[in-house]
């Protein structure tokens, strides 16, 4: 058993004891404990304030709507029922559209799209 296993075995078996520990009963004990938690977990309320992304889920939408709309220009007009825009039936796929390569079309295409509404000469795409 390591050192650390020891200790809170030792503090659980103390806790379930009614007896001092340097000079601190178990109530006192349960009492800072639960003191110290609530100040732990109640945040600052003036200051908190709950994060809404469904603007940023739009202009990630609008963004990828556009890439759709550009493949279909691109790519010849029997291949366009190969382009799914997967990001809107699956988010954790990892990449939101697959489409077939506008060089070969028999080839496929995983494109991530990223979107932004800053201007362009704002913006840095590393």
């Amino acid at each position: 058993m390591s050192s650390k296993q020891l200790l809170k075995l030792f503090l659980l078996l103390i806790d379930r004891q009614d007896i001092e520990v340097f000079g601190i009963t178990r109530q006192e004990r349960r009492k800072e404990m639960k003191s110290r938690s609530q100040a732990a977990i109640e945040p600052n309320l003036k200051w908190v304030k709950k994060y809404d992304n469904t603007e940023l889920i739009g202009i990630g939408q609008k963004g990828e709507e556009a890439v759709v709309k550009l493949l279909h220009q691109l790519i010849d007009e029997r291949y366009h029922n190969r382009i799914r825009h997967v990001a809107l039936v699956d988010d954790t796929a990892g990449f939101d559209i697959r489409a077939p390569s506008v060089k070969n079309h028999e080839d496929f295409v995983f494109l991530e799209v990223k979107t932004t509404v800053r201007p362009a000469q704002d913006f840095t795409f590393y």
